[in-house]
C-alpha cells in the first residue's frame, strides 16, 4: 500500500490516509511490545502485574501498561514512533508529572530493551519494587 500513496503523493486526501496508517502501525508496534513484555513478566519470579490498570483522578486519567498498585510502581512500554513528537513529548512529560505527584514509580522500558536487554528491564523493575517495599 505505502508504494500507491507513494504514487498518489500530493493528492488530495493522501496525508489524512497516511496519518490512519500510521497510526494503526504504531498501535500494532506497541501492542506487539506489550505482549513480549507480559511474556517477558510471566517468565520471571515476579509478581504478576495488574494490566491496563487505570489511574483516575484530578481531572486527568491514565492506563499503565503493567502496575503493581499497592507499592505504586509501573512498567511503561514506549516506542519511539508514538513518542518522538514534540506534542507526544509533552503529553508524556505532563502524564508521568501528574503520576509522579500521585505517588507512582513508572520506569519506562524500549524496544531495544526488551529484544536486548531482557534481564536489565527485570533488573529495573526488581529494583524499583524493592525500593517501595523498603519504604514501606
Amino acid at each position: 500500500m505505502a508504494w500507491r500513496l507513494e504514487e498518489l503523493s500530493g493528492s488530495k486526501g493522501v496525508a489524512a490516509v497516511r496519518a490512519v496508517l500510521d497510526a494503526r502501525e504504531g498501535a500494532a508496534l506497541n501492542r506487539r511490545l506489550e505482549v513480549k513484555l507480559a511474556r517477558l513478566l510471566r517468565e520471571s519470579d515476579l509478581p504478576p502485574p495488574v494490566r491496563q490498570y487505570e489511574v483516575v483522578g484530578g481531572g486527568f486519567e491514565a492506563h499503565l501498561d503493567f502496575a503493581w498498585p499497592a507499592p505504586k510502581v509501573a512498567l511503561e512500554g514506549d516506542g519511539f514512533r508514538d513518542h518522538g513528537k514534540k506534542s507526544q513529548f509533552v503529553r508524556d512529560r505532563r502524564r508521568l508529572a501528574y503520576l509522579a505527584s500521585l505517588g507512582w514509580l513508572v520506569v519506562p522500558v524500549a524496544w531495544e530493551d526488551v529484544l536486548e536487554r531482557p534481564a536489565d528491564v527485570l533488573a529495573r523493575l526488581r529494583g524499583a519494587l524493592a525500593l517501595r517495599a523498603a519504604v514501606a
